[in-house]
Formats: structure tokens, C-alpha cells, sequence
């Protein structure tokens, strides 16, 4: 009875073990089993292709990362600012033939305490761009370091005297000045060949004589300063204003002596003084300085620019200025209506911090 047990408790277990296990034709579709290979940092993943030379990712990423040049921070309350140093390539006036590939560099030291990184830019402003890029981003300059500054420009094709205006700005977009001035500047003279055509230009200034390369029409003194001016000048603002305010439909400006006189005195006191404001360093303001010079007016306005005339700062870029990013405020004056006449001045003194000063007074009697 016991062997039968036994022998019925065997055949149970044989059909269970038999009914847990694979069958052969299961085991014969399986693959064989493989050596697991061991994942390094160079294994491809499987599915991307392989490449004869595979590059961990963290390579590529410091490659690029290595070309930015990196961007500290500026203490709170510092000051941006620039000095014009040197032409470094082109100096102004030089000829070109239209169409001409050239570079322009500017050498500048930062004056400021400020340190400009690489999210510091120069920018294209106004006048002629000559194929020159909107931005230029600066390299990292430490307060009283001198940065060269290169644009690769192109002439134009035209034929003429061509100017183009150039800001610096901070890494919040805000522009800052060089050496008082919003701009550098670049003056070129584009030769005509054959087939090229002239293009409209303002009559030159005084004679390039002096060692700063200005000579004006006539000089003056004011206390111990002695001032030169320029009749060109003059003429040359008062030609721009009749023919922008005639393409608008506009009666041409008259210059009246009085407020001629008012903004020429003007005009000398910011030179003498180095002084770009509307107010005079004796506390005058252009409606006391008008009615100074016997003149009731019932309306009255004031423009003001200062730039070296060699550098630029002649009387094309003081109406450029106005008419551009002057703003509404000092282009409003030039189209207006209401005013009737003007008078303008302008006085040089080498010593100056920006050389030439413009005044022109606006006004209605």
C-alpha cells in the first residue's frame, strides 16, 4: 500500500516538472545567449549610427563653450564712458574707389569705471552704413584699457563725400559717450570713374590748414580765450534747413541779426567754457539771452551740437543730429510753423573738450 502511494506521488510530480518546462521546439527558437558587453563613455547609443571617430557630448559642449568669451559683472552705480584715441585704419577724407572693401578701426579707452564685456556693443547710427554690420560686439575692457574696434565696410558706389555715425552701448542697451560725443564717426571720399554717378553733397567746410585740421573764417576773443569762427558753417545750416523745410512745403527761415547774435554768444560761451548745455556758465537760458539782444519774442526755441570738425563735426552732422537722433524735440524746431526766423553761431576753440560748438536760436517776434 505504501509502494503504490509512493509510486502514485512519483508520477505526479514527473507530469508536474514536465508541464513547468519549456518544450524543445520553444528552446530551439530562443537565440542563443549573447557576452554582455560593457557600456563605456565612447559607446554610440544604438540608435545612432556609429562614426569612425565618436565624440563624447561633454567634448562638444566645452568647444563651444571655450569660443564665448565670458561676461562678468559690474558693480552697482559705475559709469560708462569713452575717449577717443586714434584712427587706427582710414583716416578721415581718404579716397576710396566706389565700391571698395576696406576696415575701419577706432581705438578708444575706457574712460569709465565701468568694464565693457562682450554684451557691449558699436552700433551703426546714422548717415552713411558703408555695408557696415548694425552691431559690433566689443571684447572685454577693463576701466583705463584702450580697445581697437574694427568694422568691415564697403564704399559706396556713388561718387561724393560720405559720413557715417557709430554709438557704443551697455549691456542694457543704453548708448554712452566718447569724449562728450555721442558717436564716432567715419569720413570717406568715394572718386568717380566711369559710369558712376555723383551723389548729392553739402559744399565743403573751411580749409583743412591747422594741426587739428580746421580753419574757420574769421577769429575772435572772449576774455582770454580766443575762438575761431566759421561763415561756411553758417551758411551751410541755413541751407539744409530751407531745403529740408521746402520739400515739406515750407517757407524758407530768415536770419535775423539779433538772434544771430544771441546764439553766436552762445556758441562762444560753450567753447570757452567747454560747455554743451542751454544753459550759459552765467546762469542764461536762450529766452534771456534773446530778449538780452533786444529781441521780443512771442515764441522760442534752441538746438545745440558740439563734435570736432575733424572728426566730422561739421555743419552736415549738427543737422543730422537734429533731424535724427536729436529726437522730436530738436527736429520739431526745423519743420515748424510757428517760428519765423533763426539765428545761428558757431565758435571753435582747439582746447575744448568737443572743439566746435553750434547754437541755433528759433524764433517768432
Amino acid at each position: 500500500m505504501k509502494v503504490k502511494s509512493f509510486l502514485a506521488v512519483a508520477a505526479l510530480l514527473v507530469v508536474i516538472i514536465t508541464a513547468c518546462s519549456p518544450t524543445p521546439a520553444t528552446q530551439s527558437a530562443q537565440p542563443p545567449t549573447e557576452t554582455p558587453v560593457q557600456a563605456t563613455d565612447t559607446q554610440v547609443p544604438p540608435t545612432i549610427a556609429p562614426t569612425d571617430t565618436p565624440v563624447p557630448p561633454t567634448e562638444t559642449a566645452a568647444a563651444v563653450e571655450a569660443t564665448l568669451e565670458p561676461i562678468g559683472t559690474n558693480p552697482t552705480g559705475c559709469t560708462n564712458r569713452a575717449d577717443f584715441v586714434a584712427d587706427v585704419t582710414v583716416q578721415d577724407n581718404e579716397k576710396f574707389n566706389p565700391g571698395q572693401s576696406f576696415k575701419k578701426t577706432w581705438r578708444l579707452k575706457n574712460s569709465g569705471t565701468c568694464t565693457w564685456f562682450s554684451n557691449y556693443s558699436l552700433n551703426y547710427a546714422q548717415g552713411e552704413q558703408m555695408g557696415a554690420p548694425a552691431s559690433t560686439p566689443l571684447t572685454t575692457t577693463a576701466p583705463g584699457q584702450t580697445i581697437d574696434i574694427s568694422v568691415n565696410m564697403t564704399a559706396p558706389t556713388q561718387a561724393g563725400t560720405f559720413t557715417g555715425y557709430y554709438g557704443l552701448q551697455d549691456n542694457a542697451g543704453q548708448g554712452f559717450k566718447v569724449s562728450g560725443n555721442h558717436y564716432v564717426w567715419l569720413t570717406i571720399k568715394v572718386e568717380a570713374s566711369a559710369g558712376v554717378g555723383t551723389g548729392p553733397t553739402v559744399a565743403a567746410g573751411p580749409t583743412d590748414t591747422t594741426s587739428s585740421g580746421f580753419t574757420g573764417t574769421g577769429t575772435g576773443t572772449s576774455g582770454s580765450c580766443t575762438y575761431v569762427e566759421s561763415a561756411d558753417y553758417v551758411n551751410q545750416i541755413l541751407i539744409l534747413f530751407n531745403t529740408a523745410r521746402a520739400a515739406q512745403g515750407l517757407p524758407p527761415y530768415t536770419i535775423n541779426p539779433q538772434l544771430s547774435a544771441a546764439a553766436m554768444g552762445h556758441s562762444i560761451d560753450m567753447a570757452c567754457n567747454s560747455n554743451l548745455s542751454h544753459i550759459g556758465t552765467d546762469g542764461s537760458t536762450y529766452k534771456t539771452r534773446i530778449a538780452a539782444q533786444g529781441y521780443t519774442a512771442s515764441a522760442s526755441t534752441e538746438n545745440t551740437f558740439a563734435a570736432p570738425p575733424q572728426y566730422g563735426g561739421n555743419a552736415q552732422a549738427a543737422y543730422d543730429w537734429w533731424i535724427g537722433p536729436g529726437g522730436a524735440i530738436h527736429r520739431d524746431p526745423i519743420f515748424s510753423t510757428t517760428y519765423k526766423e533763426i539765428g545761428i553761431g558757431y565758435a571753435y576753440v582747439d582746447s575744448s573738450d568737443l572743439g566746435g560748438y553750434f547754437t541755433v536760436d528759433f524764433a517768432a517776434p
